[in-house]
């Protein structure tokens, strides 16, 4: 992902600037896009469902309020960086078309980059494609294996303070 953004984002600078020695852009409509731009970050941290069967496989899941608000934080302000510096090179043509159709449209630089970011998010796609299936494999396998309390896999407090108390009685 940050190969494809690097890609995106140098060609989006570029373009900006040379949209600024040419004619300035024009920024004045991004006052109603605001709201489904909200809508599209939220969207962007969807795969947070994911989150409890993370913490499970941690080593040391006592760290995990830390490294969830570090890996959040951190993941916001990439995507914002990217948003911030895509828009102001493609400023309101991506209005009209997605920025590698636009790209596609450019000259044999832009062209290539655009087939570059293709080519890597199939790679992303199809190596990120398992990690959506985790949670359903590790439901069924709880599910198979009915000896063992799910809850305890997952290393959930109220669990382990269960087993605790039924291991003491």
């Amino acid at each position: 992902m940050f190969a494809i953004c690097a890609v995106e984002m140098s060609c989006a600078f570029i373009h900006g600037m040379f949209a600024l020695s040419d004619a300035p852009p024009d920024y004045h409509s991004v006052g109603p896009n605001i709201p489904g731009g909200l809508f599209d970050m939220v969207l962007a941290f969807g795969g947070i469902a994911i989150l409890p069967y993370v913490l499970a496989d941690m080593l040391q899941p006592e760290n995990s309020r830390k490294v969830v608000i570090k890996a959040t934080t951190q993941i916001m302000f990439f995507y914002l960086s990217v948003a911030m510096i895509c828009y102001f090179g493609w400023a309101d043509s991506i209005q009209h078309e997605t920025p590698l159709r636009l790209m596609m449209s450019m000259s044999t630089g832009y062209q290539y980059a655009a087939r570059i970011i293709s080519f890597l998010f199939i790679i992303k796609t199809v190596t990120t494609f398992p990690l959506t299936f985790w949670p359903l494999y590790r439901e069924v396998e709880a599910l198979l294996d009915l000896h063992e309390v799910p809850g305890l896999q997952l290393q959930l407090p109220w669990a382990i303070r269960r087993q605790r108390f039924l291991k003491a009685a």
